[in-house]
């Protein structure tokens, strides 16, 4: 971890442990100092105004199809690094399917609206699913599929989801026509 590291809100450099954990960064540390981040949350959550000015920007940002596929991007990333499994999966191969705007495997449209509260999930947002679950993260291996898919499909392989799938609609099906 980095001992000394400059916070570009203040203008300063200071020890590392002045600054927030941030898996997500290089260095793992947040960008701003905890004193700076406290004064602009403190500013930002006291004035009605700023913060819904501020949500409706990062609302905004956030439904982006380059935005998302960073955040979709990094939070394979995120997950390869917490398993210890190795990520090769390029950011280009990511950013093409987002960009396509269909999910890879069922043709669905992606949503890259969210949800009014956090507990629930976009089922149509676009994520990464790996094609051999026991595989690593990397562009031969991955599909970039509606959140749907890949939280159904769970540990399965790709064949045995779809296989599944099949069965279900034929029962479906059936059912529906003696009822």
């Amino acid at each position: 971890m980095v001992s000394i590291k400059y916070c570009p809100k203040c203008n300063l450099n200071l020890p590392s442990d002045k600054f927030h954990k941030n898996r997500s960064t290089a260095t793992g540390l947040a960008h701003w100092c905890k004193e700076c981040r406290l004064i602009w949350d403190r500013e930002h959550k006291t004035d009605p105004r700023r913060r819904l000015m501020f949500q409706r920007a990062n609302i905004k940002r956030r439904e982006n199809p380059l935005t998302r596929s960073k955040m979709v991007w990094r939070t394979a990333r995120v997950h390869a690094k917490v398993k210890g499994a190795d990520f090769r999966l390029s950011f280009e191969r990511v950013r093409d399917a987002i960009l396509n705007g269909v999910c890879e495997r069922t043709g669905v449209a992606f949503d890259l609206g969210f949800p009014k509260t956090k507990s629930v999930k976009n089922p149509f947002a676009p994520s990464v699913d790996k094609i051999d679950p026991h595989g690593i993260y990397e562009d031969g291996n991955v599909q970039i599929v509606c959140w749907c898919y890949n939280t159904g499909k769970q540990q399965m392989s790709t064949n045995e989801y779809e296989d599944f799938i099949l069965k279900a609609a034929k029962y479906i099906a059936e059912t529906r026509r003696h009822a």
